[in-house]
C-alpha cells in the first residue's frame, strides 16, 4: 500500500462498492503498517467485500506491527515468509 495516495484509495473504494462481495486482497509492503490502513479497510468491509491480508511475520515484529486492526471482525490473514 506504500504507493497508495488518497486518490488510488478513493478508486479502489469505489470499484468495491461497484463490485460488492469481490475479494480485496491486500499485499506488498506490509500494507498493515500503512498510517491509513485501517481508514482504508473499514469502507472496503462496509461495502460487503471480504478483506485478506497477506502479511509479512517479520513486519509484525517491528513496533506497532502486532496490533493488527478488526479483532472483533477478523480478516483473513496469509502468512509470508520473508
Amino acid at each position: 500500500m506504500n504507493g497508495f495516495d488518497q486518490p488510488v484509495t478513493a478508486a479502489v473504494l469505489k470499484l468495491a462498492a461497484a463490485w460488492p462481495g469481490c475479494l480485496s486482497d491486500l499485499t506488498g509492503a506490509a500494507p498493515e503498517r500503512h498510517p491509513d490502513f485501517r481508514r482504508f479497510v473499514a469502507p472496503l468491509r462496509e461495502a460487503g467485500s471480504p478483506v485478506q491480508l497477506r502479511t509479512n511475520l517479520t513486519a509484525r515484529c517491528l513496533k506497532g506491527g502486532a496490533k493488527l486492526p478488526f479483532r472483533r471482525r477478523p480478516l483473513k490473514k496469509i502468512p509470508l515468509s520473508p
